[in-house]
Parts: C-alpha cells; structure tokens; sequence
C-alpha cells in the first residue's frame, strides 16, 4: 500500500513539473487564440484523420503481438482490441497499469499463464525501445541548425542501444542460472520468461514479422503527427514528425501520472520549438495531439471494459 501512495505521489510530482516546465514563459492567452484560430473543418478532418492512423498503429501492434504469443494462436483482432484497452488504461490509471491489464485479459481468457504473456508485453517494449533509438542514428543532420543537438540525440541513441543489447547477451549467458533460481525469486522468473519470450525471435519469419510489424506501428504513429501538423498549419517536413516521436516516446518513460500528462506535453512542445516553432504553437500542438491519442482509444477500451465487467472501484 506504501509503495503505491509513494509511487502515485512521485508521478503527480514528476508530472507537475513538467506542466510548469510546458507552461514556463508561455502566454496562455496566446495559446487560447491559437486554440480558437484551428477550429475549421480542415483541421478538424485532419484530427480524424490522425485518431484513424493510430488506430492503425494499434492493429500493427496486435499483429506483432500475436507472431510473440506463440505459444498460443491467437487473433490479432482479438489482439488489438486488448492492446488499445491497454492505453485506455494507461491513461486513466497511474504506474502502466494497462501493460498489467491486457496481459491479465490475454491470459484469462485464453487460459494461460499471466507471466508468460506479460514477458512478451516486455519483449513488445524492447522492440520498441530498440526501433526508437535506431531513429536516433539515422535522423537526418541537416534537420538541425544546431549540430550539438544532433551529436547529442545520436550518442544518446548509441549508448542506451548499446547498453540494451549488453543487457539481453547477458541474459542469454546467464539463462543456466535464472532457471535454476526462478523458482526461488519472482524477479528471475520473468528475467526467465523475458528470455524465453525473446527466443522466438530466433525464427526468421517471426523475425522478419515482428521488424515488419515495428515498423509500421512507428511509420503510422509518425504520418499521425505529420498529419496533424498540416492540420495545425505547422510547416514542417515529415522527418521533423520522426523528431518530435522520438523525443516524446522517450520522455514518456519517465514516471508520471495517468496518460503521461507533463512528460508527454514538454517534448512534443521542445521537438517544435527546435525547429523555430513558437512555444505557444508548440504547446497547443502538444495539447491537441495528446487528446487525439486519448479519443483514439476510449471507444475500444470502454467497449473491451463493459465486456469484460470491470468494475471501476
């Protein structure tokens, strides 16, 4: 119970902070003018626009999900709708909740173990986490005026790649040992499961699926942003849009409240101000793509919700 109270007390913090940091030397009256100026159909079409394509993104998540579970086969429809009640609950409830409530789903509807299935939620983050920081690699030099920005993301990406992958060799080295005392400790279990998890990896078409599958649930959650930056009247070509997805995906790791509210708004807002944008434009972006993302999943997770008969206590 402490440790709840403690955790849920240190994302308010964290989120707090970073609401100021969004909102330090910005004029919210300028950002209520800008809010006023966007309201027309064209960027009205382009926010629907922008909920479908990560819609979309969620489907490609559910496809690779299901080339993880293999120890069972499973519909990637099925797949998707639990992947978007994931996020629903995520931004409803602090501490990534959702990553706990579709593994629960998945395996108590299926009749499998919860472990199992949640160390493949973990390998889905790897993957992930491995795809953004390549971006980082690759992202264009010219995009920067300021070329220590550029040498700064690019080493960042080096490190923290270099650093995961040390991490799963070593697990593979020591996989002997994990088995042997993951029947004594909770926390060797799942190191166990995440191994044996990454295993199906081995196979060149789940390979070839799951980096097919990444790659378009980044390329639509990317042309998302691109879109709404039309729609917004923000000038910007699309590798920007890669930008701006790079830094808040990261940002958002960092312990928050419910929905990532402060981490997520401050690096969309500093993708934008690095390209010239005002800081005001920067925020109502960050404001209106965030909502996006929330309206994108509400439908699916309150239907998956009233299915299921969750009760909200």
């Amino acid at each position: 119970m402490r440790k709840n109270i403690f955790r849920i007390t240190f994302g308010l913090l964290v989120s707090t902070l970073f609401i100021y940091l969004s909102i330090k030397n910005v004029s919210i009256k300028r950002v209520a003018v800008i809010f006023k100026g966007i309201s027309n159909p064209y960027f009205y079409l382009s926010f629907t626009f922008t909920c479908i394509l990560t819609l979309l993104a969620m489907f490609f998540r559910g496809i690779r999900w299901k080339y993880l579970i293999t120890f069972s086969n499973l519909n990637p429809y099925y797949l998707f709708l639990v992947e978007n009640f994931g996020d629903f609950i995520n931004y409803i409830l602090p501490g990534k909740v959702g990553e706990f409530a579709k593994s629960y789903i998945v395996s108590d509807d299926n009749k499998l173990s919860f472990s199992s299935v949640f160390a493949t939620v973990f390998v889905e983050r790897v993957l992930d986490l491995l795809f953004i920081l390549s971006l980082g690699l690759f992202i264009p030099t010219y995009l920067f005026k300021n070329s220590n920005v550029f040498i700064r993301i690019r080493f960042f990406s080096l490190v923290l790649l270099l650093f995961t992958f040390v991490f799963i060799f070593l697990l593979f080295v020591f996989k002997k040992s994990l088995s042997v005392r993951n029947k004594r400790n909770r926390f060797f279990t799942f190191l166990y499961l995440f191994i044996e998890g990454l295993s199906v990896l081995k196979k060149p078409l789940n390979i070839l699926i799951c980096i097919v599958s990444t790659f378009f649930v980044w390329f639509f959650t990317a042309f998302s942003i691109f879109v709404l930056y039309k729609g917004m009247n923000i000038f910007l070509p699309f590798f920007n849009a890669i930008i701006t997805l790079y830094l808040f995906t990261l940002g958002i790791t960092i312990p928050s409240s419910p929905g990532d509210i402060g981490p997520f708004h401050f690096f969309v807002k500093i993708s934008l101000t690095l390209f010239g944008i005002e800081p005001e434009k920067a925020l109502t972006f960050a404001i209106t793509y965030h909502l996006s993302q929330f309206l994108s999943v509400i439908p699916i997770g309150l239907f998956v919700t009233i299915k299921k008969g969750f009760k909200w206590r």
